[in-house]
């Protein structure tokens, strides 16, 4: 038997044995979670910023802060959230009591990604938790440091069979898939969140994939005063995290009204972007190289230039030589920003269903709340930000995931509290009222059964 099998036996023993059960326990958990995230705060600080060149602000803002969001709304709510609820009767069953019982998975497996390595696996987590399973947390072997950092806080939170944090690298997280696990949770690319899915399918294991999509900005015709602020509002969501964020912008698709005035609002921007931070850090080498050929896939307008040493490249804005360009294609995940233009709305259609049908967030820049009507029903997507980009994702109250390619599932919140439990059904009777309808002979009951027939199908 393998380490991890005797792990996920040690698991499955604590949640059988009922503790993870009481509410208590679960907030006493979330409890000692939150004091030792405080404990580790320059630890967590530390290691953002080796892994990915982050600064305190952004990794205080985009991390530690949106994780003690989510687990202050547990300890405030999650009781209630954990408590049984009664539902309305109907006429076939007003004799009994119905019910829904929010009730743990079990064992649950957890796969985070790379690049907001400690938010993206704490917020699942801590949901995990609170719905009362017992969890495996497999980090990113990418950030190494992060993942450190994350087997300490862990590990000084909980026991190892309530959490445990494994890990390694592929091997460990296939090992940890063919565990036949009772819920994975994994945020990937869609390549990976394929091989999650099938590996999954062999156990009949429920999965949540949080996946990536190349996310469109849409420029609507506009004044440069709007633009400007558009422009604004764009870039910083497509360059926070050097644009190794999968909800990031991924591309611009503006009016051809706009065309001539973009380049100049653009650099003005950039220019001022640029006194804090000119270069991005790349996580390792593959994804640098792979990022600065994109490069060679049209022509540079502003930015271009990269650094091999430091594994950086700067802010960029190019316009691809085509749709078929790999820039077009692939998800960019990097600090480089397409933008191609349109002329009337349904080219805005046809375009991105060429780029990618199915995109994580849709953003739309317009005044005009009949465009504004016509792209949101029209487009397929997770989640949508008008006149912003990112802020979506802020509110918990706003369930967060994609749609086919870009994600299966949600969460954030109580969304993220549902993902983690099963709704059970129980419907309670006693013995007092006893319906002879339902027994038979059903000869005699006909003229009844015509009468209720005609009552229900009115």
């Amino acid at each position: 038997m393998s380490d991890l099998e005797i792990l996920r036996n040690k698991q499955l023993e604590f949640y059988n044995s009922g503790k993870t059960r009481d509410w208590k326990f679960r907030k006493e958990s979330l409890k000692k979670l939150k004091s030792s995230i405080h404990q580790y705060k320059n630890d967590i600080l530390k290691a953002l910023e080796e892994d990915l060149g982050k600064g305190e602000f952004e990794s205080i803002v985009s991390e530690i802060l949106i994780i003690f969001g989510e687990l202050d709304l547990f300890l405030k709510k999650g009781k209630s959230y954990s408590k049984s609820k009664k539902v309305k009767k109907t006429l076939l069953t007003f004799d009994g009591t119905g019910y829904i019982n929010p009730t743990p998975y079990g064992v649950v497996a957890i796969l985070s990604p790379w690049n907001y390595p400690i938010q993206l696996a704490l917020v699942p987590l801590i949901a995990a938790v609170a719905a009362g399973n017992c969890v495996i947390l497999k980090p990113s072997s990418i950030t190494a440091k992060s993942s450190e950092v994350i087997k300490n806080i862990v590990e000084s939170s909980f026991n190892e069979e309530h959490v445990s944090v494994v890990l390694g690298s592929r091997e460990e997280s296939n090992a940890i898939l063919s565990l036949g696990l009772d819920k994975i949770f994994f945020t990937g690319s869609p390549s990976v969140g394929k091989i999650v899915l099938e590996k999954a399918a062999q156990t009949f294991t429920p999965c949540t994939l949080e996946l990536g999509g190349k996310s469109p900005a849409i420029i609507d015709a506009m004044d440069e005063k709007t633009l400007s602020k558009a422009m604004k509002r764009i870039l910083w969501g497509k360059f926070i995290n050097g644009g190794q964020t999968c909800i990031s912008p991924d591309y611009i698709i503006a009016h051809s009204s706009l065309k001539e005035i973009i380049p100049q609002i653009y650099k003005d921007i950039i220019d001022k972007f640029n006194k804090e931070r000119k270069f991005h850090k790349i996580v390792n080498e593959k994804h640098y190289k792979r990022i600065c050929s994109y490069l060679d896939n049209g022509k540079i307008i502003y930015g271009g230039n990269f650094d091999d040493k430091t594994l950086s490249i700067e802010s960029t804005l190019m316009e691809p030589e085509s749709f078929e360009s790999p820039v077009m294609i692939d998800e960019v995940f990097g600090p480089i920003m397409p933008i191609v233009y349109f002329d009337k709305k349904s080219d805005i259609i046809q375009i991105v269903n060429k780029v990618c049908e199915y995109p994580l967030s849709l953003y739309l820049f317009s005044k005009s709340e009949d465009n504004i009507s016509y792209f949101l029903e029209n487009l397929k997507y997770g989640g949508a930000c008008v006149n912003d980009t990112i802020t979506h994702i802020v509110n918990h109250n706003l369930p967060f995931g994609g749609v086919r390619s870009s994600g299966m599932g949600t969460y954030h919140g109580y969304d993220s509290f549902l993902c983690f439990s099963r709704m059970v059904s129980v419907l309670k009777k006693g013995y007092k009222i006893d319906m002879f309808l339902r027994y038979p002979p059903y000869k005699r009951n006909e003229g009844v059964l015509k009468i209720l027939y005609k009552f229900l199908t009115r």
